[in-house]
């Protein structure tokens, strides 16, 4: 009698329950900067790639995130009425908006780093 073998998907499981778990650490660790910060968690992605990239678009935030350029513009209309964003039309395109931290923005995320550098290492 030949014996079963097993399923060859079988032995990546493991991997993939830990990178589930992984990545809800990850999601939850955000909301709690964002709640740090009084933002929501998608608005922190968007405030980080501003800091990381001043004078970025819309469609340079999406990518990276990987949301459409409508949830970006949505999330910056609300950060620019919570006056932690700020666009600038840009001097290539003025169809495009460079986006800005405020000094309000900028403070907030200040406030957050330490706890994201500790948690980072």
């Amino acid at each position: 009698m030949a014996e079963a073998q097993p399923d060859p998907e079988l032995r990546y499981r493991p991997v993939i329950y830990q990178l589930l778990h992984v990545s809800s650490l990850m999601l939850k660790t955000r909301e709690h900067y964002a709640a740090t910060v009084g933002v929501t968690a998608p608005q922190f992605s968007v405030l980080t790639a501003i800091r990381e990239s001043p004078g970025t678009s819309v469609g340079e935030v999406a990518n990276p995130l990987l949301v459409s350029g409508l949830f970006v513009t949505t999330e910056v209309g609300k950060l620019v009425r919570a006056r932690l964003v700020h666009e600038q039309a840009s001097g290539r395109d003025r169809r495009v908006a460079g986006l800005f931290l405020t000094d309000e923005g900028v403070v907030r995320l200040d406030a957050v780093e330490a706890l994201c550098r500790a948690a980072n290492a």
